[in-house]
C-alpha cells in the first residue's frame, strides 16, 4: 500500500484489544508491537507505523505521532485506519495534509475471511516521510 514495510503497530490498550468488530486485534508487524505499552510512551520517530486504535484515543495518538515525526521527519511515516464517518471526529483536522489511500466499505473482510466483516466503512490515511512530499511537490512544479 505504501511501498514500505511497517516497523511498528500502534494497537489499542490491552484492555481494548478487540477491534470493535468483535475480533481480537493481533499484530501483523514483527518487532515493535505496542499494546503492551501506551503508544504515547514510545518514541516512534524513524519508524513506519500502522495505527488502528480506539477513536477515543485518536487525538492523543495522532498528536504523539506528529511530535515523534518532528524529531525525524525524513524517516517517519504512518498509516491510520479510521472510521469514514461517525461521532468523535475531533481528530479529523489532525489528518489534514495526509493522503487518503483507500476506503473499505461496510462488510469488507479487511482482516481476512475468518474475521468478522467491517461493521462500518473505514479509510486509510497515509502520512509519508517529508522528503517524499518535497520530491512530489518538486515534480509537480517541474511538469
Amino acid at each position: 500500500m505504501t511501498e514500505r514495510q511497517f516497523d511498528c503497530d500502534a494497537l489499542p490498550k490491552p484492555s481494548e484489544l478487540t477491534s470493535g468488530f468483535g475480533v481480537q486485534i493481533q499484530s501483523h508487524v514483527q518487532g515493535c508491537v505496542l499494546p503492551a505499552l501506551p503508544f504515547t510512551s514510545v518514541n516512534v520517530s524513524g519508524k513506519h507505523v500502522w495505527v488502528h486504535t480506539s477513536t477515543d484515543d485518536l487525538v492523543q495518538v495522532i498528536l504523539h505521532y506528529l511530535r515523534c515525526k518532528a524529531l525525524n521527519p525524513d524517516n517517519t511515516s504512518a498509516c491510520f485506519l479510521v472510521p469514514s464517518r461517525g461521532k468523535g471526529t475531533s481528530w479529523r483536522p489532525l489528518l489534514r495534509g495526509m493522503r487518503r489511500l483507500r476506503e473499505y466499505k461496510k462488510g469488507h473482510e479487511l482482516f481476512g475471511p475468518s474475521a468478522p466483516k467491517l461493521p462500518e466503512s473505514y479509510v486509510v490515511f497515509y502520512d509519508p516521510p517529508w522528503p517524499q512530499i518535497a520530491a512530489l511537490n518538486n515534480s509537480e512544479l517541474i511538469s
